[in-house]
């Protein structure tokens, strides 16, 4: 999360939905005492990533911050819940698991995403930090901010309000913290020291063309087993009722409408 009281301007972080580029683009306007940027323990919740608070846990365990917030224009990325949960599992098993999600096979990857979709399903309203991923889209908002919302398939539009309102000029052609598998991990680190120096010296189109050939080359491809799993009736009726505020907030946002009209 970004707060800027300067200029009246905040951006909540969803995970998963590509937030990590624009803070870090944004974490220059940042003018608040709290990061909101590292693990912390909050009384009867446990451990949580302050970067990723339900708005219920900032009402209630910081006030003074919501109060804030609540005299910000908020900007908000959403994203399909489909693709999202997808990117989520990966996520995790990659984080806690040290596997690619590439690397399973059908079955071993449909075990693993039901086992998640139990632990989220008996989770309590603030899920555990090793499950922060698979958080509600709706939780991270309420109806008393004034939200400026985006869909991910909208970013480049998201960036350049921002740039307009805060006069600090933002990168959309940027995807940091991108959730992918390479056909060898070993060149992970090397690529991303490449990526930030092609960032700073090349024009944004050169940049988006080098990343899209390098992708091509570099991604181990998805094997049609793994779609195959997020495709199966059972995980997509999870993703339907689990989240389906969540589904009507992208449509809204796909739509342009304002964040709140999702809600009866």
């Amino acid at each position: 999360m970004i707060i800027s009281r300067q200029t009246k301007t905040a951006f909540i972080h969803i995970p998963k939905n590509g937030g990590t580029t624009v803070r870090r683009q944004m974490r220059q306007l940042h003018d608040i005492d709290a990061s909101f940027n590292e693990v912390a323990h909050l009384p009867g919740v446990g451990p949580v990533h302050l970067a990723h608070l339900p708005s219920s846990t900032i009402r209630e365990h910081f006030p003074e911050v919501y109060q804030i917030l609540l005299d910000c224009q908020i900007f908000v990325l959403c994203r399909d819940p489909f693709s999202r949960f997808r990117s989520s599992v990966s996520q995790h098993l990659k984080l806690y698991k040290n596997i690619s999600i590439a690397s399973l096979g059908e079955a071993e990857l449909r075990s693993r995403v039901l086992d998640l979709i139990g632990e989220i399903e008996k989770s309590p309203n603030v899920l555990p930090i090793k499950l922060n991923h698979f958080v509600r889209q709706t939780e991270m908002l309420d109806d008393e901010m004034e939200i400026s919302l985006f869909a991910l398939e909208d970013m480049a539009g998201m960036m350049r309000q921002i740039s307009v309102r805060t006069g600090v000029q933002m990168r959309h052609d940027r995807k940091d913290n991108e959730t992918i598998s390479l056909r060898d991990e070993r060149l992970r680190k090397p690529l991303s020291r490449i990526a930030v120096e092609l960032q700073k010296n090349l024009p944004s189109t050169a940049y988006q063309v080098v990343q899209k050939l390098a992708k091509r080359a570099l991604q181990k491809p998805i094997p049609q087993t793994t779609e195959g799993v997020f495709h199966s009736p059972e995980i997509l009726d999870f993703v339907k009722t689990h989240y389906a505020d969540d589904i009507a907030l992208h449509q809204n946002a796909m739509d342009g409408l304002p964040a709140g009209r999702h809600r009866s």
